[in-house]
């Protein structure tokens, strides 16, 4: 999780297995706040395709931020990894994130596209990212 920019601090349960859960300490302080995670899915496919979905369980979290509170009463993520038909190398990530939130929005798109491009950094330091890369983007549906 490094490559998000988030540091896990404690686990329950194998990280794997359905009903796992990951805290994590978001942000500095003195606007830092405590999220929870539970691993509701997790697949991999013959294809070398994976996916997992969490749930944030220890809402409702109110974040303290410099314009002002708000507060997550939840949110859902799904992560899909899928090889790319017919394409040598190439991997499709699908990462969408249903949530709820009151007060100031939380910019959650420049969030993803900044961790992807973190984790594709990350691999090509690595040596692990062979061919071209799409650029992160983001699709918002209010």
């Amino acid at each position: 999780m490094s490559w998000m920019g988030l540091s896990v601090t404690d686990t329950k349960g194998d990280r794997n297995r359905l009903g796992a859960k990951r805290d994590f300490d978001v942000g500095a302080a003195p606007n830092n706040f405590k999220l929870v995670e539970s691993l509701l899915r997790h697949d991999r496919g013959y294809d070398g395709s994976y996916g997992q979905s969490f749930d944030h369980v220890n809402s409702p979290v109110i974040v303290p931020g410099s314009n002002g509170a708000q507060q997550f009463n939840g949110y859902w993520v799904r992560l899909d990894l899928k090889p790319k038909p017919n394409q040598k190398f190439q991997t499709d990530i699908e990462w969408n994130t249903w949530s709820c939130l009151t007060g100031n929005p939380f910019p959650i798109e420049a969030f993803h596209e900044a961790g992807f491009k973190n984790l594709t950094s990350v691999l090509e330091a690595q040596g692990k990212i062979k061919g071209p890369n799409t650029t992160p983007f983001s699709v918002i549906h209010a």
